[in-house]
């Protein structure tokens, strides 16, 4: 190493080592060869760290190979004492997923999917089925549309054969998902107990069980969408929709009542909107079978789902007109009437029997004491859904009706007024709800002489103004204000008319534009509004505005700013002329614009919550 002192001597800076040199004069000769021992070794280092001329530059990653080498060694060492300790070498189990495992669960799944084997190659096939044959099964079944081929269906002789589960094995089952605490818990328990076994009646009771789980640990819409990905999920799910759709004497009303409240709790709004209409459309041929809780649960998943079903309502409603809600308490009958007036269902004959419900509730007398005296018991947050259920419901039925008469008379009375004053239960949506029911009673020509008092008034408007947000505007309405001012026309965002905070203003001629996204309406009937829409159209109405609602399905079909500008101008002289506005009919020139291309950019239609801002 004497060779390469020159080379480090050069590379070392003069100040500093001749400030060493002086530091160490005074030292004895021992210290001398002390010192020069340290400098020779650390200048050894210099000339590795310079890579000075004939010096060779080490491997980096030597480093990482030593010490992959040392644990290597250390882990050899550890496995040669593990095998001395533990004696001989056991033999081990052959895994669950080698091939033999595998080619085992093949055959389970084919033999419990009805397949038969093929003599031939010596595997499970699917069994071939002519079109005959499902038609004559088809009509033994019950089957509306026969003929028509329904994929991964059998007939229910060949699928009760799958229905191993006893009564008493549910028992089981259930007891230990109740104890579970998160929705994947269940699903597991309900997985090991054997899902291919079950009957749709079980299916449906399962999935109340896992609505329940969602509910009570408070699941977002993300969390949510988990468990709708869940093969288990979908396969309880698909099991009852094939009952339905078959029309099986074996899936209970009950049953289908279970399955329609826990697919409206864990899907909600965001899907399963084909299952849910299947499932209602089953439920509405048996509804006189339905007690009180299974009519409350169904009507109430549908409207939490933004899901309109006529044809269940207007059994709803017959139901209803000839049993006069016999066995319903007072809270299934605010949530009937809420979900009839949020979906704007027909309400004829729901509000003829809570007609008659009040007057013949047990305890109290007959006719119009009765209905009094029934009233009376509501507590202050049912009296405020109540009302504002019957003052919203379509065609004024309920707003015109003599029960809604009778509930305002008692909420403006003394007595009334104290269960809002002094209870502090009452929450500041069931404050709105009383707001929004007095503007459409002092609006309308029935009751007006029942106003609340000035007191409650007061703080049902305070209530009422504490809830606004703040405005939150979507590209919708950037691109109907962008054809506003491409007209010239002066308008105002987001202004307070009649106590709502209003899309558009168009204040020099009193017009209202309100661009109502997904959300205002029902996700199943385009164009269906829902019951909080149509009440804020109708208060503004009453105010002496003019309304003019712009949906956007019918603003996608427009192509360009033109047809977007005319179709403004057209429905603000209808407007003017108190003509309707007029409707969006697609032309073939817009079907070849839109759909012709192949341009992603161009989309309409059915793509419309994908389409970008507008950019002129």
């Amino acid at each position: 190493m004497s060779g390469s002192l020159p080379h480090v001597q050069t590379s070392l800076s003069s100040a500093g080592w001749n400030s060493r040199i002086s530091k160490n004069s005074t030292n004895s000769n021992n210290n001398r060869k002390s010192t020069s021992a340290r400098r020779t070794k650390k200048c050894t280092f210099r000339v590795f760290a310079s890579g000075g001329d004939g010096d060779t530059k080490p491997d980096p990653n030597e480093w990482m190979q030593n010490a992959r080498k040392d644990t290597e060694r250390r882990a050899m060492q550890f496995r040669r004492a593990r095998e001395a300790t533990s004696g001989a070498k056991q033999k081990r189990e052959p895994r669950r997923y080698s091939r033999a495992g595998r080619d085992l669960d093949k055959i389970r799944t084919a033999i419990s999917r009805g397949w038969v084997l093929d003599e031939e190659t010596g595997e499970y096939v699917k069994p071939e089925s002519s079109i005959g044959d499902f038609e004559t099964s088809s009509s033994e079944e019950g089957i509306d549309a026969p003929g028509v081929w329904e994929p991964n269906m059998v007939s229910s002789k060949d699928w009760k054969d799958q229905w191993t589960m006893t009564h008493d094995e549910w028992k089981v089952i259930q007891a230990e998902a109740k104890q579970a605490i998160f929705p994947q818990d269940c699903l597991k328990v309900f997985e090991n107990g054997g899902l291919r076994r079950v009957s749709p009646n079980i299916a449906g009771k399962m999935l109340q069980i896992l609505g329940k789980k969602v509910q009570s640990v408070k699941m977002d819409r993300f969390e949510r969408a988990g468990i709708r990905r869940d093969p288990r999920f979908a396969h309880l799910v698909g099991l009852t929709v094939a009952a339905a759709r078959q029309n099986s004497e074996e899936f209970e009303t009950s049953a289908v009542c279970q399955a329609i409240w826990g697919l409206g709790v864990i899907s909600g709004e965001a899907g399963n909107a084909a299952e849910m209409e299947v499932l209602s459309n089953r439920v509405a041929r048996t509804v006189k079978e339905m007690k009180p809780k299974d009519v409350t649960n169904t009507a109430w998943a549908l409207a939490s789902c933004r899901h309109a079903n006529a044809g269940l309502f207007s059994a709803f409603n017959e139901y209803a007109e000839e049993g006069g809600l016999k066995g319903f308490d007072s809270f299934k009958i605010t949530t009937l009437c809420w979900a009839t007036a949020h979906l704007q269902m027909d309400g004829k004959g729901i509000v003829k029997g809570v007609t008659k419900w009040a007057s013949n509730v047990p305890g109290s007398n007959n006719g119009e004491d009765g209905t009094l005296q029934t009233i009376n018991k509501l507590k202050g947050a049912q009296l405020c859904t109540l009302s504002w259920s019957l003052a919203t419901m379509c065609d004024d039925v309920g707003l015109n009706s003599v029960i809604l008469k009778t509930i305002w008379s008692h909420v403006c009375s003394q007595e009334g007024v104290r269960k809002f004053m002094q209870n502090e239960s009452i929450r500041g949506r069931d404050l709105n709800q009383l707001y929004q029911t007095a503007v459409a009673i002092s609006s309308s020509n029935t009751n007006k002489n029942a106003n609340l008092p000035d007191a409650l008034m007061e703080k049902c408007t305070n209530a009422w103004a504490e809830q606004r947000r703040p405005p939150v505007i979507s590209w919708f309405q950037r691109d109907v204000s962008a054809i506003l001012s491409y007209m010239g026309e002066k308008y105002e965002e987001e202004a307070i008319v009649a106590g709502y905070r209003v899309d558009i203003l168009l204040e020099s001629i009193g017009v209202v534009l309100e661009v109502d996204g997904p959300s205002h309406f029902a996700r199943n009937v385009k164009g269906h509004a829902l019951g909080q829409t149509n009440l804020k159209r109708n208060l503004l109405k009453a105010a002496g505005y003019k309304v003019f609602p712009i949906a956007v399905t019918d603003w996608d079909l427009l192509f360009n700013v033109e047809d977007k500008s005319d179709y403004v101008r057209a429905g603000l002289d209808a407007l003017a002329n108190g003509e309707d506005i007029p409707e969006i009919v697609p032309s073939e020139d817009f079907s070849s614009a839109q759909r012709g291309n192949n341009n992603e950019d161009n989309r309409g239609g059915s793509a419309w919550n994908r389409r970008q801002m507008s950019t002129m």
